[in-house]
C-alpha cells in the first residue's frame, strides 16, 4: 500500500486522523490529575480561616498553687500538630514537657503532658500548629507555679525559615507567570515565537521555578510546624509528618502537575499542532493548587472567594507572562523575520487581552481588599494592610510605565509615519514602525502616503547622477523613530521589573493574617470611680488574647499610683466568667494585664482598684468583642 494513499494516511478511507497515541495517553494522564485535584477541592470544608488560640489550661498569666500535669490548648478551628509542636520551658530554658503534643478530645484541641512535680517558678509555653487553611500559626504564653508568671517577650524580626518560605512562594508565582502566562502568549497569540531561543528558555525557566518553589515549600513546612530552623528542613521525621497533612497532599499534587508540565513542554515547542487542551488543563491545575494554599478559604461565601482569587491569579499570570515574553523579544529584528511579522500582527489582540486582565485585577482586587481588610484604618495598622499598600503602589508603577509606552509610541509614531518630502534613499539604520511598537504591545500604525507635489524641473548644469531606488512610505520615516526603540525597550524593562517586585510582595502577602481577623479599633472608656476617674483601654477587642490597660486619675485629673488593681471579665449572655487578671505596672502610672477572651459578645469588665490600705474603688464598663 502506498504511503500517500488515503487508506495509508488515515488507516481506512474516510476516517479522521485523530491524535497520535502518545498525545492521547498524555491527555488522559493530565485529565486524571485534574480530576484528582477537583476531588480534593470538592470534599474540603466549606469555610476555613487562620486558627487562633481561644483558651488554654493553665490560662495565660495565671498563678497556680500546684504543678499541672498537662497543658491543653483550644483553638478557633481544627488544627494539626507535630509531636514537637508544643514546648514548655522553665526559667532556665530547659524543656519540661514530654515531646508528645497530640490532638485532644476534639479536633480543635491540642494536649501536651508535663514532667511530674514541676518546681516553683515561671514557665513559658510556645506552640506551632497548622490551621485548616494550610498555614502555620504560632504563639506563646506563660503561667506560674507558686509565683507570678513572667511576661512573654514578643518575637521580633523575620526568621530564616519565614524568609525561605517567602522565597519559595515567590518562585512558585514566578514560575506561574513564565510557564503559564508565557505559554498562553506563545500558544494563543504568537505560535511562531516557539522557535525563538529566548521564549524556549522562558518556558523552561518557569517549569524549573515551579518545581523548586514547590519542593522548598514542602521541605520548609515541616520545620515551620515545630518552630525549628533551616537545618531541620531535611529531617526525615518532619518530611514524613508533612506528607500526612492537607498541605503535604496539596503540594504533592502540585509536584505531579509540574512534572506533567515538564513532559508537555517539548511537545508545545516542537509539535506543529501543540497540545493546547492539555496545556490549558495543566495551567488551570497549577493555578488551582496555588489558590487553594492561599487565603481563599478565609471568607464566606467560599465559592465567591475561590472564584475571585482564581480570576485574580489567572489575570496576573496572563498579564505579567505577556510582559515577560515582550521583555525578552523587545529588540529590533530583521525586516524579513517571519516571527517578528507574526508578533506585530498579534499585538492588537494582546493589547485587548491585557486590558481585560487589568480590568479583572482591579475588580477582584477591590473585592478581596474589602473582604480581607474591612476598614480603611486596617490598611496602616496591620501587617497585611501595609504589605497590600506596597503591592498596590507597585501595580500602579506598572500601569504608569505602560501609559508612558502608549504615549511614547502613539506620539512619536504619529509624527514618524509622515513621509519625508522630497526624494531620497531610505536610511538602513532606521527601524520601521512595526519594530518600534513590538515592545509596547501596541498595534503598528498604518502609514499614510501622500502624492509628491509636482515641481518645475530646473535647468541642468551638470550630469544627473544615476537614479536611486524609490523609498517606501514605511522606510521614509522621520528621525524620532530612531530614538523610539531604545526608549520602548527601557519602558518594557521597567514594567517587567515592577512585575517581579509584585510577585515578591505577593509571596509575603499570602503569609500574613488578613487584617479583618487581627484588627479592631481599640476600646477606650473613662468611667467614674467615686471622685476619681479610671481610663480603660482594651486592645484589640477581638476573640482571643487581649490586653487591658488602666490609668487612674484623681479628681484633679492627675495620674495616681495604684497599689493593686484587678480586672474581672464576664459574658452574662453565655454564662461565661469571671475571667480574672491582675494588672501590673507597664509604664509610668500605667497598669496592664493580658487575658484570653474565648467568645464574642457584650463583655462586662469590673475593676477593683486599691490606692492605699484604706482606699479602694470599684467601677465597671461594657465593651463588644467580635
Amino acid at each position: 500500500m502506498r504511503a500517500d494513499s488515503p487508506r495509508g494516511r488515515c488507516g481506512r478511507a474516510g476516517a479522521s486522523p485523530g491524535p497520535p497515541p502518545r498525545r492521547r495517553g498524555l491527555g488522559r494522564v493530565v485529565l486524571l490529575a485534574v480530576a484528582v485535584i477537583a476531588l480534593v477541592v470538592g470534599v474540603a470544608p466549606t469555610a476555613w480561616a487562620h486558627a487562633s488560640l481561644e483558651e488554654s489550661t493553665p490560662a495565660d498569666g495565671s498563678e497556680l498553687a500546684g504543678a499541672p500535669h498537662q497543658v491543653t490548648l483550644r483553638f478557633s478551628e481544627s488544627v494539626q500538630v507535630n509531636s514537637d509542636g508544643v514546648s514548655v520551658l522553665d526559667s532556665a530554658g530547659a524543656r519540661v514537657d514530654n515531646h508528645d503534643a497530640h490532638s485532644g478530645a476534639a479536633a480543635d484541641q491540642v494536649v501536651v503532658t508535663l514532667h511530674p512535680d514541676l518546681g516553683r517558678g515561671s514557665y513559658q509555653v510556645s506552640w506551632h500548629v497548622i490551621s485548616a487553611d494550610t498555614h502555620a500559626v504560632s504563639g506563646g504564653f506563660s503561667f506560674g507555679v507558686g509565683t507570678a508568671a513572667a511576661s512573654v517577650a514578643p518575637s521580633g524580626g523575620v526568621s530564616a525559615v519565614d524568609a525561605a518560605q517567602a522565597v519559595s512562594r515567590g518562585l512558585v508565582y514566578l514560575g506561574l507567570v513564565l510557564a503559564v502566562g508565557g505559554g498562553f502568549f506563545l500558544l494563543v497569540l504568537w505560535p511562531a515565537g516557539r522557535v525563538r531561543r529566548g521564549c524556549r528558555r522562558l518556558l523552561w525557566a518557569g517549569v524549573a521555578a515551579l518545581g523548586a518553589g514547590t519542593v522548598g515549600e514542602f521541605l520548609l513546612a515541616g520545620t515551620e510546624s515545630v518552630g525549628g530552623g533551616l537545618g531541620q528542613a531535611l529531617s526525615a521525621a518532619l518530611v514524613g509528618a508533612t506528607f500526612d497533612t492537607p498541605l503535604g497532599h496539596l503540594l504533592a499534587i502540585r509536584a505531579v502537575v509540574v512534572v506533567l508540565a515538564g513532559v508537555t513542554v517539548p511537545a508545545l515547542l516542537r509539535a506543529k499542532d501543540p497540545p493546547r487542551l492539555e496545556a490549558a488543563l495543566l495551567g488551570l491545575a497549577l493555578i488551582g493548587t496555588v489558590v487553594w494554599a492561599g487565603h481563599a478559604h478565609t471568607t464566606a461565601p467560599v465559592w465567591v472567594s475561590l472564584a475571585s482569587w482564581s480570576v485574580h491569579l489567572a489575570a496576573m499570570t496572563v498579564w505579567l507572562g505577556g510582559l515577560a515574553v515582550l521583555a525578552v523579544e523587545a529588540v529590533p529584528a530583521r525586516r524579513d523575520d517571519p516571527a517578528r511579522v507574526a508578533l506585530a500582527r498579534a499585538l492588537p489582540r494582546w493589547s485587548r487581552i491585557a486590558q481585560g486582565a487589568v480590568a479583572a485585577l482591579v475588580v477582584t482586587g477591590a473585592y478581596q481588599t474589602w473582604r480581607q481588610v474591612g476598614t480603611p484604618p486596617a490598611l496602616t495598622a496591620t501587617g497585611y494592610g501595609q504589605v497590600l499598600l506596597v503591592k498596590l503602589m507597585l501595580v500602579g508603577g506598572i500601569l504608569a510605565a505602560a501609559l508612558v509606552s502608549y504615549r511614547l509610541v502613539h506620539g512619536r509614531l504619529r509624527r514618524a509615519r509622515r513621509p519625508v518630502a522630497g526624494p531620497g534613499a531610505p536610511d538602513p539604520d532606521l527601524p520601521d514602525p512595526d519594530v518600534a511598537v513590538v515592545g509596547a504591545g501596541l498595534p503598528p500604525p498604518t502609514p499614510r502616503t501622500r502624492p509628491r507635489p509636482r515641481t518645475r524641473p530646473r535647468p541642468r548644469t551638470r550630469p544627473r547622477p544615476s537614479p536611486r531606488p524609490a523609498a517606501t512610505p514605511a522606510a521614509r520615516t522621520s528621525p524620532p523613530v530612531a530614538r523610539l526603540v531604545p526608549a520602548l525597550r527601557r519602558s518594557v524593562a521597567v514594567e517587567a521589573g515592577f512585575g517581579v517586585a509584585v510577585l515578591a510582595v505577593t509571596s509575603v502577602l499570602v503569609a500574613q493574617r488578613p487584617a479583618r481577623e487581627v484588627y479592631a479599633p481599640a476600646f477606650h472608656d473613662s468611667v467614674p470611680a467615686y471622685l476619681n476617674t479610671a481610663e480603660i483601654t482594651v486592645d484589640p477587642p477581638l476573640r482571643g488574647r487581649e490586653t487591658i490597660t488602666l490609668r487612674f486619675l484623681d479628681p484633679d485629673r492627675k495620674p495616681v499610683d495604684v497599689a493593686e488593681a484587678q480586672a474581672r471579665l464576664s459574658l452574662p449572655a453565655r454564662g461565661l466568667g469571671p475571667l480574672t487578671c491582675t494588672l501590673r505596672p507597664a509604664g509610668e502610672h500605667v497598669y496592664s494585664c493580658p487575658v484570653v477572651v474565648p467568645e464574642p459578645g457584650e463583655w462586662e469588665l469590673r475593676l477593683t482598684v486599691r490606692v492605699s490600705d484604706f482606699d479602694s474603688y470599684f467601677t465597671s464598663s461594657t465593651f463588644t468583642v467580635r
